[in-house]
């Protein structure tokens, strides 16, 4: 039985920051006059820590089975790829609207996307 290390890490990472964010319920900036801002800090709300802390168990439960029936594995590095590409441009837009530098959390967000499509492309299982 094949496991995928990289979806059984990825499925971690994507855990952790779930519950780290449903315990930091300010994590996300709020501007109301811009409605851009006011609209994209709701990632930071219950129902997408929520999904983020169930995609990554399901990535996880993927991961150590190697359960691949119907493209799963395709699917959830798909699903992982989204979500952090959501968070690093949320992320990206906050720091620029509020004239910040870039935080570390823009950063990791980056690199984690970056590596989910460097695995997606190159780690050869989800073709």
């Amino acid at each position: 039985m094949k496991r995928n290390i990289y979806l059984i890490w990825s499925g971690v990472e994507t855990l952790i920051v779930g519950i780290f964010i449903t315990f930091r319920h300010h994590f996300m900036r709020d501007d109301p006059n811009d409605l851009i801002i006011h609209v994209i800090r709701h990632l930071g709300d219950t129902d997408w820590t929520i999904l983020l802390i169930v995609i990554g168990v399901i990535a996880v439960g993927i991961g150590l089975t190697g359960f691949n029936r119907w493209h799963l594995q395709s699917i959830a590095i798909i699903l992982l790829g989204a979500l952090w590409f959501a968070y690093f441009a949320v992320f990206f837009i906050q720091d620029i609207h509020f004239g910040s530098r870039f935080h570390l959390s823009t950063l990791m967000t980056g690199l984690i996307f970056i590596s989910i499509l460097v695995e997606a492309r190159y780690g050869g299982r989800y073709k």
